[in-house]
């Protein structure tokens, strides 16, 4: 069949460029620059939370609370510890409340 090939070899192109690389990737819903993660959890929540995130192997997200070194909040991503942090502040609030 006349330009088969030419279809062939172009949707071929197609499948090659579809699927980039991760790492050479933009941030987009699924990766996230975490500097820039870090520095906005911070920035919201320096006053009461010390926050860091481990660069070693898979990254380990870390709120401590001033004032509460023993209690540790931990997890996989930036928004989950952001969720995480607002839900602890949260409960204080509450029993502050009472």
């Amino acid at each position: 069949m006349p330009g088969s090939a030419n279809v062939r070899g172009a949707l071929e192109r197609r499948a090659v460029h579809a699927a980039p690389d991760p790492e050479d990737a933009p941030p987009g819903a699924f990766r996230v620059d975490a500097d820039r993660a870090l520095d906005a959890l911070r920035w919201a929540w320096n006053d009461a939370y010390v926050i860091t995130v481990s660069r070693t192997g898979e990254q380990e997200w870390r709120a401590v609370r001033h004032g509460r070194p023993g209690e540790e909040l931990i997890s996989s991503t930036a928004d989950d510890l952001n969720h995480r942090m607002r839900a602890d502040w949260g409960l204080d609030q509450a029993r502050l409340a009472r």
